[in-house]
């Protein structure tokens, strides 16, 4: 059956958590050939070239229960393939070439496949039953989440040694940002569909954070920032997200405004921006202040 989840890391591992996690999982292209698995093997087809497959999907199989990987080979890029197959390797110890699993023609004993391109569900999920085993991380988050909280289960579990270095592409889910001139206005914060950012009061101040580990790196708060004070330094990937952290900003000084009450800096006097508009053309005349 065909899944409804758009998510279809999620859908996989619902998937398999009820069927019950195999011990191997083999690993291929979608412009490959399907392989035939082995009895008690489980094929996944990933969307894509396994060169682009980033440390998530595998870090996932295996804090869900997987004991190994196997990488088969891809046609049309090699070479690509077999350097990320290296790179797991190092990461991860239990991936290895999909030669020992995959066999050489389809038979009636082989284990099933399941296409990250047609994500269908299980039989025990249509007819609503419970899962055989729940997942050790909460399937809820997205992909970056559900990866990130893989990666810190396999690193306290001794099952991955984890180097910035051999983070790829794909793993670059989260940004490094610096805000200069900000104003602690909180549309940066009301921007972030991801709640990466927060806007405090502390005793006068107004305090900007920023969410490390919940951060995507859209950038929907510096494009919306009335001020253009949020500028990225530099990317972070997964394994640079593992111990999370928040990170201060900026800390503006910041005062009640004497007519609504609305926070606003101290630098701007009594009245908020859009009250000392107001004051300055009581009749509507004039051009407005850039929202806040």
């Amino acid at each position: 059956m065909v899944a409804t989840d758009a998510d279809p890391g999620r859908a996989l591992l619902r998937w398999l958590h009820a069927i019950e996690v195999p011990h191997v999982v083999v690993l291929a292209c979608a412009h490959g050939i399907a392989p035939a698995i082995a009895a008690g093997a489980v094929g996944v087809v990933v969307d894509g070239c396994l060169a682009d497959v980033g440390l998530s999907l595998p870090a996932q199989l295996l804090a869900s229960g997987v004991s190994e990987i196997r990488v088969c080979d891809c046609a049309e890029r090699p070479d690509a393939v077999a350097e990320r197959l290296a790179t797991w390797q190092r990461v991860f110890g239990t991936v290895f070439p999909a030669g020992a699993v995959a066999t050489t023609r389809w038979h009636r004993r082989s284990g099933p496949i399941f296409d990250l391109r047609n994500p269908s569900i299980s039989r025990r999920s249509a007819f609503g039953l419970r899962a055989r085993c729940a997942p050790p991380f909460d399937l809820s988050g997205d992909d970056a989440a559900r990866g990130i909280e893989a990666l810190r289960i396999l690193r306290e579990r001794g099952r991955a040694h984890l180097d910035p270095l051999d983070a790829g592409p794909a793993d670059r889910v989260g940004i490094v940002m610096r805000a200069d001139g900000c104003t602690a206005c909180g549309v940066c914060v009301r921007a972030c569909p991801h709640g990466a950012l927060e806007l405090v009061d502390e005793r006068g101040e107004g305090v900007l954070r920023h969410r490390r580990d919940a951060c995507r790196a859209d950038q929907a708060c510096i494009r919306l920032c009335p001020e253009t004070a949020l500028t990225v330094t530099a990317e972070r990937s997964a394994i640079d997200l593992l111990d999370g952290g928040v990170i201060e900003l900026a800390r503006v000084a910041t005062s009640i405004c004497s007519r609504c009450g609305a926070r606003h800096p101290s630098s701007d006097g009594p009245l908020c921006p859009p009250c000392r508009f107001r004051a300055a053309n009581p009749f509507g005349s004039g051009r407005a202040p850039r929202s806040r």
